[in-house]
C-alpha cells in the first residue's frame, strides 16, 4: 500500500501569463484525466513559485481552490486542506512527502499538487529564466500492493552558495515593486547543480541498497534548468552504476526551463507518450537553489 499517481495535467499555452491561469488550467485537465469528483480531494498544495504580482497572500493554493469550487464554502460539509509548499523545483517531491504522510496517519485519501511560475507583471520578459506555464497531479492512497512513492531523502548543500538567488528589491522599483522581480544565476549554478544531483542520487542508492542490476531496470526523470542537465546527470550515473533509461530528455528544449513544473511535466510527457508502463520502477530526482535535491522511488 502507498501513494500513487493517479493523473497529471499540465497547462503550456505560452500566450498565458497568469500564474493562476495555468496552475487552474491544468488542474482542470487533470481532475478530467483522473475521471473523478473534484470534490473527492481532500488536500490542495501550491508549489508555483512566481506568482501574478508577487501575491503571498492569501495562499495560492486557497485561491485555485476556490476557482476550482472545491469546498468553496464554511456551509460545505466537505472541508479540503490547502495551503503553499515552496521549495523551487524540488517542490513536487516536497509535497509528495507531505500528502503520503498525511494519508497514513489519517483517512485523507486524495490530493491535488498543483505549480505554475510566471513573471509577476503578467508578460514576457526576456531576462526571466524561467517558461510561462503549469502543471497538476493527483496522488491517492492504494491499499493494495507495493505501489508507491518509497524511501524520499532530501539533501542541501553546505557550501552556502545558492547558486540562485531571486528577490524584490522595493527602494529600487517604487511602487511598480510588485510587478517586478530580480533573479541572479551564478555564472557556474548548472555545473555545481548537476555534481551535487549526481552526488545526491549515488548516496540515495548507497543509502537504500540499490545495486547496479536495481538500476538497469529503473527509468530516470529529472527536472531539467538547462538543455544538457538531464543528459550530464544520466551519463555520470550510469558511468557509476550502469545504463538507466530516461524516457523524457527533451523537457528543457521543448519548454525552457520549467522550474517548479518541470518534474512534474516530465512524467506527464513520458506516461503520455506511453514510455512509463505498469511495474515500471522510476527515480525521481529534483534538484534546485540551495543548493537542495530530492531523491525518491516510484513503483508504478
Amino acid at each position: 500500500m502507498g501513494t500513487v499517481i493517479k493523473a497529471t495535467g499540465v497547462s503550456i499555452d505560452n500566450s498565458i501569463n497568469s500564474s493562476i491561469t495555468h496552475a487552474y488550467n491544468a488542474a482542470e485537465e487533470c481532475i478530467a484525466n483522473a475521471g473523478i469528483d473534484r470534490n473527492e480531494i481532500d488536500i490542495i498544495i501550491n508549489t508555483g513559485i512566481f506568482r501574478d504580482f508577487n501575491l503571498f497572500e492569501p495562499s495560492v493554493a486557497i485561491l485555485i481552490q476556490r476557482k476550482l469550487g472545491i469546498s468553496s464554502g464554511y456551509s460545505d460539509k466537505k472541508h479540503t486542506l490547502s495551503f503553499d509548499l515552496m521549495n523551487g523545483a524540488c517542490g513536487l517531491l516536497y509535497a509528495a512527502q507531505a500528502i503520503d504522510t498525511i494519508f497514513r496517519n489519517s483517512d485523507r485519501r486524495k490530493a491535488l499538487i498543483i505549480s505554475s511560475d510566471t513573471h509577476p507583471s503578467a508578460r514576457k520578459v526576456a531576462e526571466f529564466p524561467y517558461s510561462h506555464l503549469g502543471a497538476a497531479m493527483i496522488l491517492e492512497w492504494d491499499d493494495n500492493g507495493d505501489k508507491g512513492f518509497t524511501d524520499f531523502q532530501f539533501r542541501t548543500s553546505k557550501t552556502g552558495i545558492s547558486g540562485v538567488d531571486s528577490f524584490l528589491d522595493t527602494r529600487a522599483h517604487g511602487p511598480k515593486g510588485r510587478e517586478n522581480l530580480s533573479v541572479h544565476v551564478d555564472d557556474n549554478y548548472a555545473d555545481m547543480l548537476i555534481a551535487f544531483t549526481v552526488e545526491s542520487i549515488l548516496k540515495y542508492m548507497d543509502s537504500t541498497g540499490l545495486n547496479e542490476t536495481d538500476m538497469e531496470a529503473i527509468k530516470l526523470l529529472t527536472t531539467q534548468p538547462t538543455e544538457i542537465f538531464n543528459e550530464a546527470v544520466t551519463e555520470a550515473v550510469a558511468g557509476s552504476v550502469g545504463i538507466m533509461d530516461h524516457p523524457a530528455d527533451d523537457i528543457y528544449k521543448k519548454y525552457g526551463d520549467a522550474h517548479s513544473s518541470s518534474l512534474n511535466i516530465a512524467y506527464h510527457e513520458a506516461n503520455t507518450r506511453g514510455m512509463i508502463k505498469e511495474n515500471d520502477r522510476i527515480l525521481f530526482s529534483a534538484s534546485s537553489a540551495g543548493l537542495t535535491a530530492g531523491t525518491v522511488l516510484y513503483n508504478n
